[in-house]
């Protein structure tokens, strides 16, 4: 089972991509535990996970941690603006399905 973390702002939108793509994983039965944490609760505990989702607007954490995790394996994706926007859970559980292979 791959441990995902998906870093947000309160935002409800965030909670239904989130419930959305646990709704495609258990379609398509990929097993995964998602958990959608804030930057200032998620970033320290980032070794506990296999995937960082950051969402597009938070696409900054990236250049600002260059580097962060990759000595752990962590994969680290942001999703697109468009895919984030249509709170598509079908195409973010391609993006971590795709990081997989």
């Amino acid at each position: 089972m791959k441990n995902v973390l998906m870093i947000s702002m309160p935002a409800i939108a965030t909670t239904i991509l989130a419930k959305r793509v646990k709704a495609a994983a258990h379609e398509r039965q990929f097993a995964m535990e998602l958990t959608v944490l804030s930057e200032s609760e998620g970033m320290p505990c980032i070794n506990e996970f296999d995937i960082l989702l950051l969402p597009p607007h938070l696409r900054h954490l990236l250049n600002m941690r260059k580097g962060f995790g990759a000595e752990d394996g962590l994969i680290v994706k942001v999703i697109d603006s468009t895919i984030f926007g249509d709170l598509n859970g079908e195409a973010v559980l391609n993006i971590i399905q795709d990081s997989l292979l």
